[in-house]
């Protein structure tokens, strides 16, 4: 980690001696539980999600690409569609089958941005002030046309 984000990661949320320590878990879907998905990160994780939203306009509405079990807007806080290229059958699928999700808290996403099909037209033409897609740029094969979208 650059020393800089280090830095910037120790002056928002201190770290506990051992940083990958999780908090207690089962994996449940976020409409059935009323925990949210950041109740289970570490404080590494939260730290990372501060970071990352800490220069996004939160008060008004926007979009997080595949947030699966690790999502960095919380829904429960701000106006956030969550995307995924996968409904939320597949979505617990996967989860169920991943070993690094359990314990944790999926949440359904809103849309599903269908391959090919804009997403705007998967969304809606609403207008949205930003856009969050954490880990997802090594899975699209065309980059550079989907910054553009």
């Amino acid at each position: 980690m650059p020393p800089s984000l280090a830095n910037w990661f120790q002056k928002r949320r201190p770290l506990p001696a051992n940083t990958n320590e999780m908090r207690p878990t089962t994996l449940a879907v976020d409409s059935l539980s009323q925990e949210r998905p950041h109740d289970r990160m570490s404080d590494v994780e939260l730290a990372r999600c501060d970071f990352i939203t800490s220069r996004l306009p939160l008060g008004q509405r926007g979009i997080e690409i595949a947030p699966y079990f690790h999502p960095i807007v919380d829904r429960t806080q701000h106006d956030v569609l969550y995307v995924d290229c996968i409904d939320n059958a597949e979505i617990q699928r996967k989860a169920a089958e991943n070993p690094g999700a359990v314990g944790r808290i999926v949440p359904l996403v809103d849309a599903v941005w269908v391959p090919g099909v804009p997403l705007a037209d998967c969304i809606g033409h609403e207008p949205l002030f930003y856009a969050v897609a954490s880990h997802v740029l090594e899975h699209v094969p065309n980059p550079l046309g989907w910054l553009q979208e």
